[in-house]
């Protein structure tokens, strides 16, 4: 069953494994923190989905990274140390400023960032790269940077750096389409359009692909949650490339009862590899 607005909210917490912190002040964070989880029933309303990891959540030592999206808020808690998913609980819009996650005292708090106008540009200049295809680790990304935020782009960066395979990646925001083309490690390609059909899209992907030497075949197409639901879309483009699905978190402990909760929970994991 999609999640979003009209999906029956209801209210699950499972504790799985136990780590130990160390110090009285840990202790006592962790302990405020299973308090907030033990009075979520209170606002169970508003909550679509929500998991617990663990025993105790250290505040202090996690950071609670925030994507919304029209329908839903979701939110996930991961480890400041380890960077692993320690919890995620998602929302029906409206209500997030009055959530008791939102209000703890967590180590950082960030918001995923889908602004449609950035850059890519490398970190140091030279003539042999010229802006295109040098390593991800010498890209950054330049946008209008709001405190506690991370654009999408940055966690994708970062992400892609773990493959290693031809791919495109694209995300929709405010009815405008950025769309980044890998070659290998490399970021060759990205930029952000206005399109009115999914023929305008795919002439511009098709377009990236050509000019930067990407094979048809051998590309992969992955979209994040905002296209999912658009299933015309996605059966549009599927002939055109080796394979196109959308992004996913992998981990054993999601919960399988909401089919679309990987996709969900992804754009939080792209900043958790930046924080």
């Amino acid at each position: 069953m999609p999640i979003g607005i009209g999906f029956t909210a209801f209210f699950r917490i499972f504790a799985i494994i136990a780590l130990p912190f160390e110090g009285n002040a840990a202790r006592a964070a962790a302990r405020n923190l299973k308090m907030i989880l033990q009075q979520e029933s209170a606002n169970k309303q508003d909550i679509l989905a929500i998991r617990c990891f663990e025993k105790e959540i250290a505040e202090n030592l996690s950071n609670l990274l925030i994507t919304e999206y029209a329908n839903t808020c979701v939110l996930s808690v991961y480890s400041d140390l380890t960077k692993a998913l320690q919890a995620y609980k998602v929302l029906a819009k409206p209500g997030l400023s009055s959530d008791p996650w939102v209000n703890a005292s967590f180590h950082k708090q960030c918001h995923m960032d889908f602004d449609t106008l950035f850059d890519l540009v490398p970190r140091k200049f030279s003539p042999e790269a010229g802006g295109a295809g040098v390593s991800d680790q010498d890209i950054e990304v330049e946008y209008r940077k709001k405190t506690g935020h991370v654009h999408f782009a940055e966690g994708l960066l970062k992400y892609h750096d773990t493959r290693r395979e031809d791919a495109i990646y694209v995300y929709r925001f405010n009815g405008i389409y950025s769309i980044f083309a890998f070659q290998a490690k490399r970021c060759v390609f990205a930029n952000s359009f206005r399109c009115e059909n999914e023929t305008e899209l795919l002439y511009f992907i098709l377009n990236a692909m050509e000019i930067n030497g990407l094979s048809q075949e051998k590309t992969r197409l992955y979209t994040d949650y905002s296209l999912m639901a658009d299933h015309r879309l996605m059966e549009f483009l599927k002939p055109y490339f080796a394979e196109v699905k959308t992004l996913a978190i992998e981990h054993d402990g999601i919960d399988t009862l909401i089919p679309e909760l990987p996709e969900l929970l992804f754009a939080n994991h792209l900043m958790s590899l930046c924080v």
